[in-house]
């Protein structure tokens, strides 16, 4: 039978370990806590993810069979509009008529070295593109972004309206508010980093 002073050692090392233990999970719920704001952010890198969200998005009856040629045209109609907002709505209806979403986020860069997002995918599209809204000429115009974005060290990158934006072409199913669901963000340090975006009107 262990002696009372071995027994006295053994009950303060396992009151060590779960201390150590829990504060572990602490320090693990604090970090997931500012993720939870708006859909599922992520991290790798020190590139981190947050507020990801989308807009309603409806789909209509036979965009497949144009989406192709509305895509094609989309520079034509982006000039036709002026407003900030109707520019970025329109955006979201020019590939398909009606089959496009958009996501918007934050991208913060914590770690020492510039990083570039390059790229985005996601099961609810076929198609996902990086966009801008700039103005050419008078003309508030929906561009595709060549060649990434810089996420800068210490710095925050927003999507946001009137500005980046994530473009979801094609839509394979209706956004709903309420629903959420996963996009693949690929950087060319962090790598890829898998967030979720939830609908909602604002």
């Amino acid at each position: 039978m262990p002696r009372p002073s071995k027994l006295i050692r053994m009950a303060a090392l396992a009151a060590g370990l779960l201390l150590i233990l829990s504060l572990i999970l602490a320090a693990c719920g604090d970090d997931d806590a500012g993720d939870a704001e708006s859909g599922r952010g992520g991290s790798s890198e020190g590139i981190v993810v947050t507020d990801v969200w989308s807009r309603p998005a409806i789909l209509l009856d036979g965009d497949d069979d144009h989406h192709d040629e509305h895509h094609a045209t989309q520079d034509d109609h982006h000039d036709e509009h002026h407003d900030e907002d109707d520019a970025e709505h329109h955006d979201e209806h020019d590939h398909g008529g009606g089959t496009n979403g958009v996501v918007y986020l934050r991208i913060e860069n914590r770690g020492d070295e510039p990083d570039r997002l390059t790229g985005a995918r996601s099961e609810v599209a076929q198609t996902v593109e990086l966009h801008t809204t700039n103005m050419a000429d008078g003309v508030m115009q929906m561009r595709q972004v060549e060649g990434g974005i810089e996420i800068p060290p210490g710095e925050t990158v927003a999507f946001e309206q009137g500005g980046y934006h994530v473009m979801l072409i094609g839509l394979q199913q209706a956004l709903e508010e309420g629903d959420r669901f996963e996009v693949e963000l690929t950087f060319e340090r962090a790598g890829t980093i898998t967030v979720e975006s939830e609908v909602r009107s604002e």
